[in-house]
Order: structure tokens, then C-alpha cells, then sequence
């Protein structure tokens, strides 16, 4: 059974997501119930590499995220969820959730820095 965690800067980000978008916190149950049964193999889910040695776990960003309050763009929202995945613990520790602009490290590397550090 996967555990799930939260940084305090990830609970910021998902509250704002939640007073925009009304249906955001089910759709993230829902995104959580998948994650439990691929944490690393979901479609759109990739590795982030661009981290090197830095952080001291495998760190993966969801790039398709279904958010059913953002009509007709299904998987394709633009919500972007970066997690930190410790397989020997089986836990998920949910770092950023963000909506993508036009780069898409949208992220801050340095908070990956800063809780999973080498």
C-alpha cells in the first residue's frame, strides 16, 4: 500500500488549486487512486532528469493530469504534479502542483533540493 505525503509549499499550491477549481480535490483523489497502482509507469508520468545527483530520490512529474472542471482538455489540462517517489517505503511525497505556462519547468528545483537533499 503506497503512502501519500505533502510539503507545506505543495499544501499552499493545492489549496489555491482547489478555491479555482472546484471539482480539483476529487480529480487529485482520483489521480492518487492511479498513482497506487503504477507510481512510475502512468501515461504522461515522467522521470525528471535535469536533476542529476542533486536529490537523493527518483523525482517524476505528471504532464497529464484529467481535471474535469477544465472542459474538453481531459488529460491535456495543463496541471502539472511533481512528486518524489521512495519505493523502499512505498511513499509518495507530493511536491508541486502547478498549471504550465509556456516553459515546462515551471517548477522550483531548489525545493527538491531542499527536502530530498544528496
Amino acid at each position: 500500500m503506497i503512502e501519500f505525503e505533502t510539503i507545506p509549499e505543495f499544501n499552499k499550491e493545492y489549496e489555491r488549486f482547489c478555491k479555482k477549481y472546484h471539482n480539483f480535490s476529487s480529480d487529485f483523489e482520483r489521480f492518487k487512486l492511479a498513482l497506487r497502482t503504477s507510481p512510475t509507469k502512468l501515461s504522461g508520468v515522467v522521470h525528471v532528469s535535469k536533476l542529476g545527483n542533486s536529490v537523493s530520490i527518483p523525482i517524476f512529474k505528471a504532464k497529464h493530469f484529467r481535471c474535469s472542471c477544465m472542459k474538453g482538455k481531459g488529460s491535456r489540462s495543463g496541471v502539472r504534479v511533481i512528486y518524489g517517489y521512495i519505493e523502499s517505503e512505498g511513499k509518495i511525497i507530493f511536491t508541486h502542483v502547478y498549471y504550465k505556462k509556456n516553459d515546462d519547468t515551471d517548477f522550483n528545483p531548489d525545493r527538491l533540493v531542499k527536502y530530498f537533499p544528496k
